[in-house]
């Protein structure tokens, strides 16, 4: 397995258990609550250490997603494009170099780059760049990224006045702070967020906002003529008139271009005049509400197994850890598929399957809430169906020694978890004591039942759940 890959997917793994919080603190372009989701999606083919380094760029480039998601995976082009899976010290010193033209690659893909964002990071992973010095200390170099990070909070005047880090920034610092721990074998370097960014990570109330967003749209343009060529590419008035936030790359053949536009027809009109629309994605964009209950007892954390929806999780207060759903080979996590793509895949007899977050990833999940919420309760998905609660067992013993991360096992799963969930959140607002709300809880998980109606074997005798002589007798 290649180093630098293995360190990427670390990378991933550190910056996806923390994307709640880039969704909290993100107020630029547009304070839309959707940095972490769009860099979960975006980057979730780096979490595959072992695909093929074309299999990855394909999948990056097809994921990439909003204003941040398409800035990152510009950056991480060079790294699937050039690298030759060198040998240490060879391979250190070869990343250094795309480290460097990752930075440009992100920079020029942007129309209005900005100070006091993630290209801040990227430009100070440029400057390791340096024929004569190799890598600089872990420590020294996190110190760094961290300095520039908190400088965002004092650059563009959205974060001034939110008085928080750009997210997308923290995103990047989060993924390198794996990357290197995990490169240099150091998992010394990743540190507590609030010890590292004290008073910049609590967004100050919204004031008004615009009612009228526009929409955040992307699109990838094929067969593109000369004349089109000229108009998008050696004349960057034209892109401008199309709208705000514009991120273009070239791929391959193809132009993928991401904007911000009050006006999605007639971007698609201007655009169609020039080539073949391959994709075309429009989304309203809404400005996100300040999201979350007052906390009680206990941060609740639960398995995204119960099939809550994130946006009813994050009114209540609830952070879900996803497993990965798997369709035509990409891996993303489970609640930000669309559910409908699954389901059609399976009616067309596609191969979906599921996939386990690495230990890795769901013991940054657990770190990660101590840090930030205090304590938490993880309500796990049924020890019958996953790991997860031996798993997070152990990982209590090893390192919770305050008694402030508490494991239940549900019993649960699909919709039952979900209403056993919903139930405790308010109950934990509600009961002052420890001792009350674990009984309650336990009284909750026999009390809530669900039905399954099962209408085909196949997929239990796919998954193990029955023999298949059961499955074809089905």
């Amino acid at each position: 397995m290649n180093r630098i890959r293995a360190a990427c997917a670390a990378g991933y793994e550190r910056m996806a258990a923390r994307a709640e919080l880039l969704d909290r603190i993100n107020v630029f372009p547009v304070a839309d609550a959707d940095t972490g989701v769009n860099l979960r999606l975006s980057l979730a083919p780096l979490r595959d250490p072992d695909s093929a380094d074309s299999h990855c760029l394909a999948l990056l480039q097809r994921s990439a997603g909003g204003n941040s998601g398409n800035i990152a995976v510009a950056f991480f082009t060079p790294f699937f494009q050039e690298q030759s899976h060198y040998e240490p010290p060879g391979e250190l010193q070869a990343l250094t170099a795309l480290l460097a033209k990752g930075s440009r690659l992100a920079r020029q893909a942007v129309l209005a780059p900005q100070d006091g964002t993630m290209l801040d990071v990227f430009a100070a992973l440029a400057l390791l760049h340096n024929a004569d010095t190799s890598l600089p200390p872990g420590r020294e170099l996190l110190d760094t990224l961290a300095a520039t990070v908190s400088a965002t909070a004092h650059i563009l005047p959205e974060m001034r006045r939110a008085g928080v880090v750009d997210a997308g920034a923290l995103g990047l610092f989060f993924f390198f702070e794996g990357f290197f721990a995990g490169l240099l074998n150091e998992p010394g370097l990743c540190r507590p967020a609030r010890e590292l960014f004290p008073g910049l990570l609590e967004p100050a109330l919204p004031g008004e906002q615009e009612q009228d967003q526009g929409s955040c749209i992307t699109l990838s343009l094929e067969h593109i003529d000369h004349t089109g060529h000229s108009a998008m590419l050696a004349d960057p008035t034209f892109l401008a008139e199309l709208g705000e936030s514009v991120v273009a790359r070239q791929d391959g053949d193809s132009l993928r271009l991401h904007l911000h536009s009050r006006n999605a027809e007639e971007v698609r009109q201007k655009i169609e005049s020039l080539g073949t629309i391959s994709e075309w994605r429009s989304e309203v964009i809404e400005t996100a509400e300040p999201g979350g209950q007052e906390p009680g007892l206990f941060h609740l954390l639960c398995d995204a197994a119960g099939s809550l929806p994130r946006a009813l999780a994050r009114q209540e207060g609830i952070t879900l850890l996803d497993s990965y759903i798997i369709c035509e080979g990409e891996a993303k996590p489970e609640t930000l598929w669309q559910p409908a793509h699954i389901y059609q895949a399976l009616r067309e007899g596609k191969k979906v399957s599921t996939a386990q977050a690495s230990t890795y990833e769901r013991r940054e999940h657990f770190s990660h809430s101590l840090e930030l919420h205090g304590p938490t309760l993880y309500l796990a998905v049924g020890s019958a169906y996953t790991g997860n609660y031996s798993m997070a067992l152990a990982w209590q013993a090893q390192h919770d020694t305050t008694g402030n991360f508490v494991v239940i096992d549900s019993g649960a799963a699909s919709g039952r978890l979900a209403c056993i969930a919903l139930l405790t959140s308010r109950a934990n607002r509600g009961i002052d004591s420890k001792g009350a709300l674990f009984t309650h809880v336990q009284r909750l998980s026999r009390a809530c039942e669900e039905y399954v109606f099962i209408d085909s074997l196949r997929y239990l005798a796919a998954g193990g759940r029955v023999s298949k002589i059961s499955g074809l007798a089905g």
